[in-house]
């Protein structure tokens, strides 16, 4: 499934939801009544009591401020999108909703650089984002860095033919080995 973008337009603004369309967006978040306007302007789903996809069925949004709230987080139906946004810890809480909540994981953001966080997290990062912004432009950053995120390099199969001591560099910590069977490894590059 290719990352989502949603931008949220509860405050609803026209320049907004017009540079969603441009952006490529998969729905934007809008007051009730709205929706008919959003269809309007173009081809794109709604969030909204009268639109595509209506909260509190098919969209929960959660606050995390605590474990509680990121355990309430996880516990939202299966077949429905959950929303989550983070106060200040925003790294671990995603981690953990995204090693065990399977799918529909939609992390809020401000901007581009919090996007490419939430996409990047745990390496298969977060369904989507919802985009909160008053900039057009911001809403172009995240769907250009979306279109981007689609160009992944495949895996290819190779063979080490040698192997050299450097010394000592730079070390990191890898707190998942223990979990790993043997044979199993990891693929780290840059």
């Amino acid at each position: 499934m290719s990352k989502r973008l949603w931008v949220d337009a509860r405050n609803y603004d026209k320049s907004l939801v017009t540079a969603a369309i441009e952006a490529g967006a998969d729905a934007v978040w809008v007051p009730e009544g709205k929706s008919a306007d959003v269809k309007a302007l173009g081809l794109i789903n709604t969030i909204a009591a009268d639109g595509d996809l209506k909260p509190g069925t098919d969209v929960f949004e959660h606050e995390v401020a605590n474990k509680q709230d990121e355990e309430k987080a996880a516990r939202t139906p299966s077949n429905a999108w959950c929303v989550v946004k983070c106060r200040d810890w925003k790294i671990i809480p995603l981690e953990n909703l995204i090693a065990n909540r399977p799918g529909k994981l939609i992390a809020a953001v401000r901007d581009a650089e919090e996007a490419r966080l939430a996409f990047e997290t745990m390496e298969v990062g977060a369904d989507g984002v919802l985009l909160t912004t008053d900039s057009p432009g911001e809403i172009k950053k995240v769907g250009a860095l979306i279109q981007k995120e689609g160009e992944q390099l495949g895996l290819v199969t190779a063979k080490v033919t040698n192997i050299e001591a450097l010394g000592m560099g730079d070390r990191v910590c890898v707190d998942t080995t223990t979990i790993m069977d043997p044979g199993q490894g990891m693929l780290l590059g840059n």
